[in-house]
């Protein structure tokens, strides 16, 4: 299921940051218009990082591991925990440019 969502949010942010592009130039400029074709691949780094996550969640849940010894988990949840900071950072800074740039620049 969550790898429903990935897809959702990663595709469809992706594709309204691109649609966007046009308009982006034609109001600010080519400079702002290269900065939100950039901001295109943010929500699917995004996307990618959140796969990762996912990843090390599965192997620290199927990895055998007896119990009281944290070593055993390879550091797991730590490479998890990382890649959702990421995951998140990411989302942020792609709502950020979505409210505080696209909507001033494109609504009238």
């Amino acid at each position: 299921m969550d790898l429903g969502l990935i897809l959702g949010y990663a595709v469809g942010l992706s594709v309204a940051f691109s649609s966007a592009v046009a308009g982006v130039c034609d109001v600010g400029g080519p400079c702002w218009a290269a900065a939100a074709r950039l901001f295109v691949w943010i929500p699917l780094l995004a996307g990618a990082a959140d796969l990762g996550e996912d990843f090390c969640l599965a192997m620290t849940l199927t990895h055998d591991r007896k119990l009281g010894e944290s070593s055993s988990l390879n550091g797991w949840p730590r490479a998890a925990s990382i890649l959702a900071r990421v995951k998140f950072s990411l989302l942020a800074l792609s709502i950020g440019w979505a409210a505080l740039v696209l909507w001033p620049l494109l609504v009238p």
